[in-house]
C-alpha cells in the first residue's frame, strides 16, 4: 500500500460521498433546514458506518455478505423503506430554507440516523468491498495498514461533510420565497426517493 494508492482512494471516496446519494441528500436537507448541528452529527454517524463496513471488508466479512444473497436483498428493502419515510416527510412538511430554523434533532437520533442510513445502503456495502482490495491486500491485513485506511476514510468523510454543509447553507441564503422553498423540498424528496431506489437496484 503506497501513498499514491491512498491518495487516489481518498479523492475517489470524497467524490463518491459528494455524489447524489441518501447520505448526501439527508445531510443537505438537515443543514438547509437550519439543523447544522444535526447535519454534522448525522455525518459522524455515517462515518462510523463507513468505518464499520471498511473493518468488515478488511477482516473478511465481505466474503460472508457476498455468499449470502439474502443479506443484500434484506438491506435493500430496509433502505428503501427508510428513504420512503424520509421522502414522504420532505414532500408533506419539508424544511424551511426560506428563513425559520427547523427543529433541532437530538444528537443520539441524528447519529443513529446517519449510522443506519449508511449501514443499510447497498451502495456503500458494495462500494467498499470493490475499492478496498484495490489499495490494500486484505488477504494479509496488518494493523498499521488497516489504521491508515480507517483514518483516510474518516478524513474523506470529514471533508465531504464540510463541503455539503457549506453548500446547504449557501442554498439557505439563496432560497427566500415560500414557493421556492416548496419546490426545493419536493425536488429533494423526489431526488431522494429516486436516488435511493436506483441505488438499491443498480
Amino acid at each position: 500500500m503506497g501513498f499514491a494508492d491512498m491518495t487516489t482512494y481518498f479523492f475517489t471516496l470524497v467524490a463518491l460521498l459528494l455524489a447524489p446519494g441518501q447520505v448526501m441528500l439527508l445531510t443537505v436537507i438537515r443543514a438547509a433546514g437550519g439543523d447544522v448541528r444535526g447535519a454534522l452529527v448525522f455525518t459522524m454517524g455515517a462515518a462510523t458506518g463507513s468505518v464499520l463496513i471498511v473493518s468488515a471488508v478488511c477482516w473478511g466479512m465481505s466474503l460472508i455478505s457476498a455468499e449470502n444473497a439474502g443479506f443484500m436483498a434484506y438491506s435493500k428493502y430496509v433502505m428503501i423503506g427508510y428513504i420512503a419515510w424520509i421522502a414522504y416527510g420532505m414532500w408533506t412538511r419539508g424544511v424551511d430554507v426560506a428563513g425559520a430554523a427547523a427543529p433541532q434533532s437530538g444528537l443520539v437520533t441524528s447519529y443513529m440516523a446517519g449510522l443506519i442510513t449508511n449501514m443499510t445502503s447497498p451502495y456503500m456495502m458494495i462500494l467498499f468491498p470493490l475499492v478496498i482490495p484495490e489499495v490494500l491486500d486484505i488477504t494479509v491485513i496488518e494493523m498499521p495498514d488497516f489504521l491508515i485506511v480507517v483514518l483516510t476514510t474518516l478524513g474523506a468523510e470529514v471533508l465531504s461533510a464540510a463541503v455539503l454543509v457549506g453548500l446547504a447553507l449557501q442554498m439557505r441564503r439563496l432560497i427566500r420565497s415560500a414557493r421556492a422553498t416548496r419546490v426545493f423540498n419536493r425536488s429533494l424528496a423526489g431526488c431522494l426517493m429516486a436516488g435511493g431506489t436506483a441505488m438499491a437496484f443498480m
